[in-house]
């Protein structure tokens, strides 16, 4: 019975290619959606789940308590793992993590008369030998207990091992890292899962870290940096509850009691690191579910495409059931053959996105920088969303036109008097197209606003000079040799101006400081100041403006400050005029307010703007910005590099430009609209197959109608206008639910940021401007052929 199911099944499909395609393609693009969003969802939300302790595993945060409101930190002092480890013997382990900002690396090779050099500039981290107890690393070389419990040892992945040293055994050879530190290699890993936010390289001994900072070794209680964690392994007989319960005890022993009531830590689980946005997380949960809402909204589209296109189909299918029904089918029979029909449709087009899901994964891999891959023996939930995602599309789709076409009466059938009414009316498929078109227009206006954002922040005034600035990262802080660089630099035709800072004006890091005092005030202040370490170049450079006093004086030390109009405004004083010549109390030494300068944004346009105070600290200086007035850049860049070399003999010469570097800040958004773009357009695709579907059904119906006006003398243009004024209400009611639905959301979207655009009228219109001309375009094809179809064949029988 099944066989002979399978055969009517097909020999029906075969008979009907047009039919065929149109559901197997919107399907298969439907199902292709879906599974690409499913594989980036469960990329994210399985980050760090490969662990086999990941819900035992804490990282201790810092919450700072401040009058203007509490700051959040993924950062602990250095003492802290100490701390914990003495006073909390029930830990089972305790692990500090530095993420080092990067190294020159040399290494020598007996081929070559010098060494090669590397510049590793991320995924480096300094460790404690625990590290290696509470994470799962697969081991190539190496003993993980003893592999960083000396100094200067360094445990390599596969991929850096390779880049180090190609293809020769790693173990034992030695590094030099900025020309002053050996450091020998004692273990070899294989390389991480991409959804881990330990995206480390390179692990260095934590007993190393004196070495390699040595003003911040020991540290203090009240020294933040976000790049100093630690990380906590706890067991069943001391969970995170009784140890949040005993933090308070730690807090009152180690810090002042000011500082206590200002600084708190808590546990935050591994599982939540790559979420909580608080924490500098990397993906919000919350883009997650709008993605799967969109997959969700996709094969909601494909499967109400299916059945309009079944449905419409079904009025020339009726005397095939009648046949059958006189021949002795009965319903259940004539049912499961439509289902039959729908299954093969349903596995053509699973195998078809397959197919598609592979040629499409190495581009979204390579946008959003995963490792995604479609494999259903290794990945067990894939291969079980895939056969559930079958088993309801089928369902969805097949049994609503399975019942309508099995319930046909016999006689009625065959007389060809199927009516609209029989198959469901015009009324279902009309709301299903509205619903179609409802999601698709959601998406664009989605869309368009992601684009309007985007465009705000690539024109959006900074506050600074960023074009034609070359960033080149330093290495060698002395300041003669700087000097030197800088005479050559401006020796250069095309360079117009240097200056030497910690970095750029907008940057990720931060370098914020607590509790400065100002003027002859007693109580520290209540909130937190970057400090921007920048010569006196700096300001020219980039075009920042003073609305008060002057820039401060050329000096290799921090001597007196310029500070920005939001400290100005934090400090309560509104006339900048007034705080020029002022103190201001840091590090418990008084600096002089020379100048106030204009705001400028400090990180992203993700953020306000903070605090600031700029001064020259020469020690502090990590990058060259260099002014370029020439079109030949790539001439500039190579005369530059000569100049380097000639300074900086032994170093890597590294730079970027600074609007490019800018530019990178917004990737996520970059990553959604370029998303959004596709899906929309997938989205909108599907549906205009359903109007087509729909378009063809009420050409069959109005077939003897368009015969009889065409005979009384209407033209082909009003036969047209006879559909789109249809439509046109369709698509207009659509965009009536889809606007306010679609603009709340956006609505809420937008207040994450502080900066940017407002919802305005002409999104929508372009929305419903696009939505129509599509859909225009897929009416009009349709009811031209029903317009210049022969009126002579439509009424022969009348």
């Amino acid at each position: 019975m099944l066989r002979n199911y399978l055969m009517i099944a097909c020999r029906n499909l075969l008979r009907h290619k047009t039919h065929t395609i149109l559901n197997v393609l919107g399907l298969a693009l439907g199902v292709t959606c879906s599974l690409l969003i499913f594989l980036l969802v469960k990329f994210h939300l399985t980050a760090d789940a490969h662990h086999s302790n990941a819900s035992q595993i804490y990282r201790v945060v810092t919450e700072m308590h401040m009058p203007e409101g509490t700051t959040y930190s993924p950062g602990s002092p250095v003492p802290l793992g100490e701390a914990l480890k003495n006073d909390f013997p029930q830990i089972k382990k305790v692990s500090m993590l530095v993420a080092n900002y990067g190294f020159l690396l040399e290494i020598n090779n007996p081929g070559k008369n010098s060494p090669d050099r590397f510049l590793q500039n991320n995924g480096i981290a300094l460790v404690e030998p625990a590290f290696f107890d509470m994470f799962d690393y697969r081991w190539i070389a190496g003993n993980p207990v003893t592999a960083l419990t000396e100094p200067n040892s360094v445990v390599l992945t596969r991929r850096s091992a390779e880049k180090f040293f190609g293809d020769q055994n790693p173990i034992g050879k030695v590094m030099k890292a900025d020309n002053r530190i050996n450091l020998k290699v004692t273990g070899l890993l294989e390389d991480s899962p991409a959804n881990t936010d330990l995206k480390y390289d390179m692990f260095v001994s934590y007993s190393t870290h004196k070495d390699i900072n040595p003003q911040y070794y020991k540290g203090n209680w009240g020294w933040i940096n976000s790049a100093t964690t630690c990380y906590v392994l706890l067991s069943e007989g001391f969970d995170a509850a009784q140890l949040t319960k005993a933090l308070p005890d730690l807090h009152k022993k180690y810090y002042s009691a000011e500082d206590a009531k200002v600084f708190k830590h808590v546990l935050q689980p591994l599982s939540d690191i790559h979420f909580n946005q608080q924490y500098y997380g990397e993906v919000q949960k919350q883009s997650l579910y709008v993605m799967a809402l969109i997959g969700l909204f996709i094969i909601v589209i494909a499967c109400i495409n299916f059945i309009n296109l079944s449905t419409a189909q079904a009025i020339r299918r009726a005397k095939e059931v009648g046949v059958r029904k006189v021949l002795g089918s009965t319903r259940l029979q004539l049912f499961w053959q439509f289902i039959n029909e729908t299954a093969i449709l349903t596995l053509l087009a699973i195998l078809l996105s397959i197919v598609l899901s592979s040629v499409a994964l190495p581009y979204q891999n390579a946008l959003m920088d995963t490792q995604l891959q479609v494999d259903f023996f290794q990945d067990g939930y894939l291969l079980t969303f895939l056969v559930a995602l079958t088993a309801l599309v089928i369902l969805f789709s097949g049994l609503y036109p399975s019942l309508i076409l099995s319930g046909f009466k016999p006689v009625t059938a065959l007389k060809g008097r199927i009516s609209a009414a029989q198959v469901g009316g015009l009324s279902l498929r009309r709301g299903l197209v509205i619903v179609q078109f409802t999601l698709s227009q959601a998406l664009i206006i989605g869309m368009l606003v992601i684009a309007y954002q985007m465009h705000y922040f690539r024109n959006a005034d900074l506050g600074f000079q960023k074009e034609a600035i070359l960033n080149i990262t330093l290495f060698d802080r002395d300041k003669t040799t700087l000097q030197t660089f800088r005479n050559k630099l401006l020796q250069l035709p095309e360079v117009a101006k240097v200056s030497f800072s910690l970095t750029a004006p907008v940057s990720n890091g931060n370098n914020n400081y607590d509790f400065i005092r100002f003027d002859s005030r007693t109580e520290k202040e209540g909130f937190q100041v970057n400090v921007k370490a920048a010569d006196h170049h700096f300001l020219d450079l980039y075009g920042l403006q003073l609305v008060a006093g002057r820039n401060y004086l050329p000096s290799d030390s921090m001597r007196e400050v310029v500070i920005n109009e939001t400290l100005m405004h934090r400090l309560g004083i509104t006339d900048p005029e007034t705080i020029i010549g002022k103190p201001l109390h840091i590090w418990e030494k008084s600096f002089p307010i020379v100048g106030v300068v204009k705001d400028f944004h400090l990180h992203s346009l993700h953020n306000e703007i903070d605090p600031m105070i700029l001064a020259p600290v020469n020690r502090d200086y990590l990058l060259a910005s260099v002014q370029l007035h020439t079109q030949n850049l790539q001439k500039a860049i190579g005369n530059i590099e000569s100049a380097w070399t000639q300074v900086f003999a032994n170093q890597v010469f590294e730079y970027a430009f600074l609007d490019e570097t800018i530019a990178r800040y917004y990737q996520a958004e970059e990553v959604m609209a370029t998303l959004t773009n596709v899906f929309a357009g997938i989205a909108v695709f599907i549906s205009c197959l359903g109007l087509y579907g729909l378009v063809s059904f009420m050409a069959i119906q109005k077939t003897k109608e368009i015969g009889i006006r065409k005979v009384l003398g209407a033209s082909v243009s009003q036969i047209i206008l006879l559909f789109t004024k249809e439509f046109a209400r369709l698509l207009l009611i659509a965009f009536l639910i889809a606007a306010p639905l679609a603009g709340y959301f956006m609505h809420q979207w937008l207040e994450d940021y502080p900066y940017g655009i407002k919802l305005s009228a002409d999104i929508f219109l372009w929305a419903i401007l696009i939505t129509c001309v599509i859909a225009g375009i897929t009416v009009c094809y349709q009811s031209v052929k029903a317009a210049i179809a022969n009126p002579v064949k439509s009424l022969r029988n009348e």
